[in-house]
């Protein structure tokens, strides 16, 4: 084989090795997949001992460095003095041995190396504020040529493609996952705004229904008030009529007590609507003594007690002090405990009054031994001017006041009733914030036989 067929062989051979390089970095997905095909291909394109390629893109710099057969990839690095310098004359450069020595810029380089005998520089600015500085040094006599210049032109714009291909890519990735990201805070925040929206929808459902119902309660509160006001009136007007007929002194006391027990009907109703309008008083909560509020009622009670022979009992249990509204919890007791009164039975009557809590209530129980409540009425027995019998003297608004009350402290109130046995109210009141625990417990009981 002549001179000229080597050359041609030695050329065609480093061209296959070049396309087998290029298949490889155009397969490559990372920095470091770059990396490695230039340690496996590039010493069959190249006679390289040390090589460096420094890529700026963007202002981020890139270097690929290869020494002893590694390649290792330094992302987010800079450019070295030399490189600089090069950079800004634009022009190839071959440097010697000696060259290298005397170059300030290579002194702490990868290129201060003492078997290096030529390096080979070629640096390139492109107007897509791309900078890039290809080095390659050999070990041996030989000098680089012209042919070995155009590979690394060739090497140099493939791997800038490439590392500009995968920058670019990562980009786009990078802003594919922040798009998708904030489509998701999107989402999350339309369904934020459906839930809210739909919560929105309820609550004015709800205020709307009570809302319609205050209305009707109003409407019938202020019609049946009218009605039960007018017959005490006229019943008044009645009496006053009679007492201009110069009536005999036994008849006038015996209007009186008509009169009498007019006018306290009167009163007691006019008493149960302004106890409506607790629930919207502005009271300062004060500590709730149970059995000081219960002997105050039944002290309030005590004539219709003895005048009914009632065997009437408390019992008062709890280790949780209670901070709450007096007036509103002395108006459901009092309710109560005249609702009991008046449906009593006339055969060893009984009412008891129970307190006592659990974890996170204090249930009151009020039970009786009288008529009962019919099975028809009881869906309706907290409805205004509902009355369980019609030799019941009430107005019918107990029960109406006493479940109002309740509600307004937040809690329910139950009952379980039998027809001429009796029934039982429970009132459960939520434990709140402003309770604080008692160092001992409280327990009291009484018992009084009329």
């Amino acid at each position: 084989m002549d001179h000229i067929d080597f050359v041609n062989t030695s050329l065609r051979l480093r061209y296959e090795a070049f396309s087998k390089f290029a298949t490889n970095i155009n397969q490559a997905h990372s920095l470091e997949e770059i990396a490695e095909a230039i340690a496996a291909n590039l010493k069959f394109v190249m006679d390289a001992f040390i090589f460096r390629l420094a890529i700026t893109i963007n202002q981020e710099t890139y270097t690929f460095e290869l020494f002893r057969g590694v390649c290792t990839v330094h992302p987010q690095t800079s450019l070295n003095k030399f490189e600089k310098v090069c950079l800004t004359t634009g022009l190839p450069r071959t440097l010697s041995q000696q060259n290298i020595q005397q170059e300030p810029g290579l002194q702490k380089s990868l290129f201060n190396h003492p078997k290096i005998t030529h390096l080979m520089v070629l640096p390139i600015s492109t107007a897509d504020q791309q900078q890039l500085v290809l080095s390659i040094a050999n070990k041996n006599d030989n000098l680089y040529t012209e042919i070995d210049f155009r590979f690394a032109r060739l090497i140099e714009e493939l791997l800038s493609t490439k590392v500009s291909q995968l920058l670019l890519l990562q980009k786009i990735a990078s802003k594919n996952l922040a798009l998708q990201q904030a489509n998701q805070r999107l989402s999350q925040l339309n369904q934020e705004v459906q839930t809210l929206n739909a919560e929105l929808e309820i609550k004015v459902e709800e205020r709307t229904y009570r809302l319609k119902e205050a209305h009707e309660e109003l409407n019938t509160l202020l019609y049946r008030t009218s009605h039960d006001f007018r017959r005490p009136l006229t019943s008044i007007l009645g009496i006053a009529q009679l007492l201009t007929m110069n009536p005999s002194a036994t008849e006038i006391e015996t209007l009186a007590g008509h009169l009498k027990t007019t006018v306290n009907g009167l009163d007691n109703m006019l008493l149960k609507l302004q106890t409506l309008m607790l629930a919207e008083t502005i009271e300062e909560a004060c500590l709730i003594d149970f059995q000081k509020l219960i002997e105050t009622i039944e002290n309030k009670f005590k004539p219709e007690l003895t005048k009914n022979n009632i065997h009437f009992s408390y019992q008062v249990h709890h280790t949780t002090t209670y901070t709450s509204h007096i007036a509103i919890h002395a108006a459901i007791l009092e309710n109560l405990v005249e609702n009991a009164i008046r449906y009593c039975r006339t055969s060893n009557p009984f009412i008891k009054l129970e307190v006592q809590e659990n974890s996170s209530s204090f249930i009151i129980r009020v039970a009786d031994n009288g008529e009962g409540i019919p099975e028809h009425l009881q869906p309706v027995v907290y409805d205004m001017y509902v009355r369980a019998s019609d030799r019941a003297q009430g107005n019918g608004l107990g029960l109406f006041v006493v479940k109002k009350m309740v509600e307004a402290l937040g809690g329910s109130v139950s009952f379980t009733s039998e027809v001429q046995k009796g029934t039982t109210f429970s009132v459960i009141l939520p434990q709140q914030n402003d309770f604080v625990s008692a160092p001992q417990v409280l327990t009291t009981s009484k018992k009084l036989v009329n």
